[in-house]
């Protein structure tokens, strides 16, 4: 997608959120919760999820154009993601001290596969009820383990 397009849609997207301020331009907390994806709010800019994928799964996904799922992915029966806010804590607890990691992201599919579901700590987590096609990606970057924890990308926050 262009820039210009992606510009176009997050400003839909900020006039779609206007309804939800208040005079003084703050969110109330129970709107703030309700805030859990771009479809949630009627925002047309979808946010990005994002896949924390071992080497050879990423070298596999890139040359099938498919991944169906890590073994815990199988095993649930869904291709878990993460929103930025909380890749960190996913790989901290899923992934510590393991290296040859990459995160794999691109914006949430429009399709009714992508599921917001409760998870850990109460938080809704994008869970996708299909496999991730490669032409859906629009980013990867390493993940490297610095002996304390996992160093992501500047922009992943």
């Amino acid at each position: 997608m262009d820039s210009e397009t992606r510009v176009a849609r997050m400003m839909r997207g900020v006039k779609a959120l206007a309804p939800l301020i208040d005079p003084q331009g703050h969110l109330t907390q129970r709107q703030l919760g309700d805030l859990t994806n771009s479809r949630a709010t009627g925002m047309s800019a979808p946010m990005l999820i994002y896949k924390i994928m071992h080497g050879d799964a990423l070298a596999e996904f890139r040359e099938s154009g498919r991944f169906t799922g890590a073994a815990i992915d199988l095993a649930d029966g869904y291709i878990h993601f993460s929103t930025a806010a909380q890749a960190r804590e996913t790989a901290a607890k899923h992934f510590a001290g393991q290296g040859d990691l990459a995160l794999v992201w691109g914006e949430e599919p429009a399709d009714a596969a992508l599921k917001w579901e409760v998870s850990r700590g109460g938080d809704k987590f994008p869970h996708l009820y299909r496999d991730w096609m490669w032409d859906e990606v629009e980013g990867e970057a390493p993940l490297p383990w610095n002996g304390t924890a996992h160093e992501f990308p500047s922009g992943v926050k």
